[in-house]
């Protein structure tokens, strides 16, 4: 008995699976309105910014547009594009990668793969002064992007070689572990594809068994149910069977969609090569459900092969025949146009009609197996298949030949017919639901115009409210900052002087009169002295007065680092004509953000940036730590953040958060100075 599985492209089924695992999960669907609200905060705050800090806002703005996924990807080439003009003209090559990468990846998702190549290779070679970890991650990024397009092409070798010796270097050197179980699983999967199950085994269980975080995501069921498909095709059913467990507990989390397809499907072929053929059955019966649901019409051949199998195997030729015919009209409604996919079609057809006892109809299948064959087989080899081609020929001499083909004719005439009116059928309820569609944007339009109004109403009482609050509270910071100025100088010339004098005196009198019991009291008198200076310089840093403020940020972070914690300073042409106020303004800022990193983020690594452009000046710190819920924090933050905010306010200032749980926090802060 014949029995192919469908043999469609790998870039068909690569495609369509990560469409499906994007648009069927609920996941996805939930971060639509999150990725739109955050669309409109990234536009706000553009209107706002320059040079830097405005191209890496224009390449978060490239990224929501990619993951909205809506069709309209022509604006991420524009913000990547204008982002690195701005990171070439400051020679930042990490911004002018991450350009390069969000244009190569717009051009993809368009299907233009020369330009996507072109770009990608561009930020492939860009030199990029970053952080080892961040460095790392964006090449690896980049090169899965190249490997993702030549899989895209049908170049399986290229992507694969491209995985292999350049993806997963770059996230091992990176020890990102999540992106290395992804990198394995995508190779785990086209080995799969290509039935070379042993190396698929070994590609899943690096991904499933070697990564140790959190497994509940709904693709994390698909590779479990791939990883048993592969043990099953290699009759290890014992040890197949708890990685479908493993699926089958994830999944009761998420409602029917595609990884529900991969696990039924798995389970289908595990009962089947038991040799339990009625739970194959519903299995394959439940897997086809879920694939009408979704609208999958590959996946749903793959399926209906292995169902017609069981059924041929019963020997239940009635039932078998069917679906043999369904899986003939699905493919043409596909325009499957590879000839390894019709072969097997058609031999199945053949298969089945001979069965059932129809030689005419098995003649015609024969037929048309044949015409295809010769087609493929240009050297001396042929395709033989049970002794097909042998009675193929005897056959062919008999009368009933020209009969058939006739009899085909009349029958195609009448299928145009019906598809014509089909045709027809389907314009006009195209056209029926655009104007309904017409009538509910045009409905909900006017009901959302009338929103914002109200909206902007109550945004402009709160603005003013706002205003009022930060002049109050500029005037309390500029009385807090001449306060502490007197008292430092009080503290720093009176008392400072005061109790060095006691010590000078203490010493001469040590001197003359040799008592040793006197320098205890000199030492606590010098620790008395120091700790009084520190004081005042933590209330007014001397160094913001005497040498300006690069001089005096750089010490601060020079003072707060720690063995466990490494601070970096960069400064881009800072000016030294700011006013006292505007350099102390921005000393505290950074003081206040270095402390909440210290203390809450217990990270190893923090980046301390400040760029100037005429009357711009952009504030940038970033760790790797802990991260936290912007939301929820700033409902609920202190004095800390607050003043934050007031300060950045008081230049004219705003301020973005970005942090994610076991990522890191990023704080941009964009101010007005008056550079004169």
């Amino acid at each position: 008995m014949f029995s192919p599985k469908a043999t469609f492209s790998v870039t068909v089924n690569f495609l369509m699976l990560a469409l499906s695992l994007f648009l069927c999960t609920d996941d996805a669907v939930a971060q639509v309105p999150i990725l739109i609200k955050r669309r409109d905060s990234l536009t706000s705050l553009l209107k706002t910014q320059t040079d830097t800090s405005r191209g890496f806002t224009l390449l978060r703005l490239s990224d929501n547009y990619l993951r909205l996924n809506d069709g309209h990807n022509e604006p991420a080439i524009k913000y990547s594009t204008e982002a690195y003009q701005i990171f070439s003209k400051a020679k930042n090559g990490y911004g002018m990668a991450w350009a390069k990468f969000e244009e190569g990846t717009a051009y993809m998702s368009l299907r233009k793969f020369p330009l996507a190549l072109s770009a990608l290779n561009i930020a492939k070679d860009t030199p990029i002064s970053d952080t080892i970890k961040r460095k790392n991650e964006l090449l690896g990024t980049i090169w899965n992007q190249i490997a993702t397009i030549y899989d895209d092409q049908g170049n399986m070798v290229q992507s694969t070689d491209i995985l292999i010796k350049k993806v997963l270097p770059f996230y091992e050197a990176a020890k990102d572990e999540r992106n290395i179980a992804f990198t394995n699983a995508s190779l785990a999967t086209t080995f799969l594809n290509f039935k070379q199950y042993e190396k698929a085994v070994y590609y899943y269980k690096k991904e499933l068994i070697d990564y140790k975080g959190p497994k509940t995501e709904s693709y994390f069921a698909i590779d479990y149910s791939r990883l048993a498909l592969c043990l099953t095709e290699q009759s290890k059913l014992k040890e197949a069977k708890p990685y479908l467990d493993s699926a089958l507990k994830i999944l009761q989390a998420y409602p029917k969609s595609y990884p529900w397809l991969k696990y039924y499907y798995g389970n289908a072929n595990w009962y089947q090569k038991q040799g339990q053929h009625d739970q194959a059955l519903v299995n394959y019966n439940e897997a086809l459900a879920v694939a009408k649901q979704i609208g999958d019409q590959y996946n749903s051949i793959n399926i209906l092969f292995g169902k017609y199998d069981v059924l041929y195997s019963q020997k239940n030729y009635t039932a078998a025949k069917p679906v043999a015919y369904q899986i003939y009209n699905l493919n043409r409604q596909l325009k499957d146009t590879i000839k390894l996919d019709r072969i097997g079609i058609y031999k199945i057809l053949y298969e089945i009609e001979k069965a059932t006892g129809n030689n005419t109809a098995a003649l015609n299948w024969m037929e048309h197996y044949s015409a295809l064959a010769d087609s493929i087989n240009k050297t001396d080899e042929k395709l033989k298949f049970n002794g097909l081609e042998e009675k193929y020929q005897a056959a062919k001499k008999e009368k009933d030949i020209l009969k058939l083909q006739n009899q085909a004719k009349e029958q195609q005439l009448s299928l145009n017919k019906n598809r014509l009116f089909l045709v027809l059928l389907l314009g006009a309820l195209i056209i029926l639901t655009l104007l309904l569609l017409t009538y509910f944007t045009i409905a909900k339009n006017r009901k959302r115009a009338a929103e914002q109004n109200e909206i902007l109403h109550q945004q402009q009482l709160k603005q003013k409210e706002s205003e009022q609050q930060l002049l109050t509270f500029n005037a309390m910071l500029e009385g807090q900052e001449k306060e502490r100025t007197r008292l430092s100088r009080d503290l720093h010339d009176g008392l400072g002087g005061t109790l060095a004098g006691i010590k000078l005196h203490l010493q001469s009198q040590a001197n003359q009169t040799q008592q040793p019991g006197l320098q205890p009291i000199i030492e606590q008198m010098a620790d008395a002295v120091k700790e009084l200076r520190r004081i005042a310089h933590n209330t007014m840093p001397e160094n913001l007065l005497r040498f300006g403020l690069e001089a005096a940020v750089s010490d601060l972070c020079e003072n707060l680092q720690t063995p466990a914690t490494v601070i970096n300073f960069y400064a881009t042409n800072l000016s030294k004509h700011l006013s006292q106020q505007e350099q102390l303004t921005i000393y505290r800022i950074i003081q206040e953000l270095l402390g909440n990193a210290l203390k809450y983020a217990n990270a190893s690594e923090i980046l301390v940036q400040c760029i100037q452009s005429e009357n711009h000046f952009s504030i940038t710190v970033e760790d790797n730590g802990n991260g936290f819920d912007v939301d929820t924090t700033m409902d609920k933050s202190g004095m800390g953040l607050f003043n934050v905010q007031n300060r950045t306010r008081y230049l004219q200032g705003t301020m973005d958060i970005q942090s994610s749980k076991e990522v890191g926090t990023t704080v941009n802060i964009d101010l007005k100075v008056n550079n004169g």
